[in-house]
């Protein structure tokens, strides 16, 4: 690597083989993505468990943009189904910057992938580089009839007297962030789903349930509570 400025600075990459025969030279000062705008990177904001939304009706993003020679002056939002199909859902559509955020207002279903993306516009619109994220739905906790996320007593009521009119499996990954692959039948996947969605909800209970009693500052006692 050589200073080619003269400056001290490392603007530039210049590689030979050892032996002074040029090989490539490459430009950190002046690159801003293939587009020479630089690239609309962003933070998919209010995500549970770093990739999940519980909201079916808002995407939020915090926008980013690190070349110094673009400005935006506007933003437009798209969103689709896979990483190759990113507008089937929403086609390019321009949002407002609120504060810090972009907010796009759109209905999606639950738990269901989905791809949006970003990009600005300058005020010689030009646009700079498209970028693409992943985020999940998951509003609703599978078995969780009354939408608290958690499954009790209750929800056992509910899932017992409905059945067999219950379709809440087969489902992958792990609780309590399942995806269902619905099958319109009640059988033995419901049950499997329902059963691991209870065990991590009865997890979560048994701890919050710890009883400490603090009348002494050297004794605590600590009760669990199952159903």
């Amino acid at each position: 690597m050589e200073d080619l400025n003269g400056d001290g600075s490392l603007e530039f990459i210049h590689v030979t083989d050892g032996q002074g025969v040029f090989v490539y030279e490459y430009d950190f000062g002046n690159y801003c993505g293939d587009s020479g705008n630089g690239q609309a990177s962003f933070r998919i904001n209010n995500l549970e468990n770093d990739n999940y939304s519980k909201s079916l009706t808002e995407i939020s993003l915090t926008p980013y943009f690190d070349c110094a020679s673009f400005t935006p002056v506007k933003y437009f939002m798209a969103v689709g189904d896979s990483q190759t199909n990113t507008t089937n859902i929403l086609d390019w559509t321009e949002v407002n910057l609120n504060d810090i955020n972009l907010n796009l207002n759109i209905s999606l279903n639950d738990h269901t992938e989905y791809f949006v993306s970003l990009k600005a516009e300058n005020s010689g619109a030009d646009n700079n580089d498209i970028i693409t994220q992943s985020f999940t739905t998951y509003k609703k906790l599978l078995g969780d009839s009354d939408n608290d996320w958690d499954l009790d007593i209750n929800d056992l009521n509910a899932f017992v007297n409905a059945w067999p009119g219950i379709d809440i499996g087969p489902a992958s990954g792990a609780a309590p962030y399942m995806m269902p692959s619905l099958d319109n039948k009640s059988d033995v996947f419901d049950m499997n789903v329902f059963t691991r969605n209870w065990l991590w909800s009865s997890s979560s209970r048994e701890f919050e349930r710890i009883n400490t009693n603090t009348t002494s500052t050297n004794e605590h006692n600590i009760e669990f509570l199952k159903d």
